[in-house]
């Protein structure tokens, strides 16, 4: 009885020691593992982390696995904010110069010492466990092996493995359980490996954008553009549909017949620009030394002003953003302001810039106000407003306010930064029209440049993934 309790107390032993062998597993994935709970957008699992766990049996010091985990941990970092900021790859990598002109808030320095602490306890956790891994190799790779056949079966029992059906029903989530983080590098480093890029491409559109369909040939001599930051297509036809009657409502107290439509959109602001100011897609660095009159792509301005137009740009952030003092220039602007142009000028102050988003830019509703000023005597005119405080990630907490709109974002079901962004998004359109005078003005539309990139899926899916709104404005 004695030798056969020693035996079972043996059995455990081991068992537990493969089982403490398993929390390097663990770890080394957990980042995606957290990030489906967080509903991030990315896969569950990514197969190169399982060269982090060949590298402890391999190589006799774990600093070697945790230099490959770091390697890909970045990969992966990179990967997860370009694509939830809708960039590219190499879009993010280049634009990365203008990371100085970012306001880093509180939570941005909280969720870098999380992933520093992060990373630190996953080298604490190789360099303590690789002696144990090295004395039991057989069952490290045995768990190591059973756990990413465990990740497979899920991938394919949930229909998200390419194996499977593409139009087989997700059983508990539309994203990838599993899959290889090198396949998002496989088109970035083919680019650049075969492609010049140092010029950049610009293609035509297939189909016109809002601001050509609606305002290009339109020869009215007032005429106002607004691109709206972040501003997407609710899925939810009621809701969308309570949305416009409100916001029409307003319109046509003041004068003004509104019209809905959507239009397609694809990447990030400077392409929704590029969209709708040129109809055309590709890179706005085309035009950094080219004038876009010049070019095979001329603007909507071009075309206003060889029809006698004056051309406005006004935009809450600074110029050196994206080079927008450069080639809004070139694309035919015969005059821009940013926010440095008004704060030289003493109008607004550093204690009044807006502090919600990681951008610390004049209030649209003052630059708004100002472009009204600027523009006024002005008889034909043709003026571009790109607005940024309702840009992500978005910390402001704008609270409860009166007013049907109000009560209806309150009640969607999306996160609390969600609905403060849609709340500001409401707030600047009920501001813009409710100042702007019939007499003033003929033609307006504003437009939305791309879905909101929150990083929660279950934020992004209440919005359209193909299309943005408009709301054309006239007599």
């Amino acid at each position: 009885m004695k030798t056969y309790l020693n035996q079972l107390v043996l059995k455990f032993q081991s068992i537990l020691r493969k089982i403490v062998l398993f929390l390097p597993i663990l770890l080394v994935n957990s980042f995606g593992l957290i990030g489906f709970f967080m509903f991030l957008p990315r896969s569950v699992v990514y197969y190169e982390y399982a060269l982090v766990l060949g590298c402890i049996l391999f190589f006799k010091r774990p600093v070697y696995a945790f230099m490959v985990f770091m390697f890909i941990f970045l990969l992966d970092l990179l990967n997860l904010f370009s694509s939830s900021y809708l960039f590219s790859i190499g879009e993010f990598l280049s634009n990365l110069v203008y990371a100085s002109l970012f306001s880093l808030s509180i939570i941005h320095v909280l969720a870098f010492l999380v992933l520093v602490i992060y990373c630190a306890l996953v080298y604490y956790t190789l360099k303590r466990y690789s002696p144990k891994i090295k004395a039991d190799k057989t069952g490290f790779l045995f768990i190591s092996l059973f756990f990413y056949a465990l990740i497979f079966s899920i991938d394919l029992y949930n229909g998200s493995s390419k194996i499977v059906e593409t139009d087989k029903i997700f059983r508990f989530t539309k994203k990838n359980v599993s899959s290889f983080l090198s396949k998002e590098y496989y088109y970035f480093i083919n680019q650049n490996l075969y492609n010049d890029k140092s010029i950049p491409t610009v293609l035509a559109k297939s189909e016109e954008s809002a601001t050509h369909l609606l305002l290009l040939n339109d020869d009215s001599n007032k005429q106002l553009l607004v691109i709206m930051e972040s501003w997407g297509l609710p899925n939810d036809s009621r809701f969308q549909g309570i949305f416009q009657k409100i916001i029409s409502s307003l319109a046509i107290q003041r004068e003004f017949k509104p019209y809905w439509g959507q239009t397609r959109f694809s990447g990030s602001t400077t392409a929704a620009e590029m969209r709708e100011l040129v109809n055309a897609k590709g890179s706005y660095k085309y035009f950094f030394n080219l004038k876009s009159a010049a070019s095979n792509f001329p603007s909507v301005f071009d075309k206003k002003k060889a029809a006698g137009y004056e051309t406005y740009g006004f935009h809450s952030f600074t110029g050196k953003m994206f080079a927008r003092g450069n080639w809004w220039y070139n694309i035919g602007l015969d005059h821009i302001f940013f926010r440095d142009d008004i704060m030289a000028a003493n109008i607004v102050n550093n204690n009044q810039l807006d502090g919600g988003t990681p951008f610390p830019s004049i209030k649209d509703e003052q630059m708004f106000d100002f472009m009204l000023h600027q523009t006024k005597d002005n008889k034909k005119k043709f003026v571009y407003l790109l607005t940024v405080n309702t840009h992500l990630p978005f910390t402001e907490n704008i609270g409860d306010l009166p007013g049907e709109i109000f009560r209806e974002i309150a009640a969607m079901p999306v996160s609390a930064e969600a609905k403060n962004q849609m709340k500001k998004v409401a707030i600047e359109l009920l501001y813009f029209i409710n100042i702007l005078k019939p007499a003033e003005w003929d033609d307006i539309l504003f437009v939305g440049d791309h879905i909101p990139p929150y990083l929660r899926d279950t934020d992004r899916k209440y919005f359209n993934a193909a299309f943005v709104p408009y709301l054309f404005l006239t007599h």
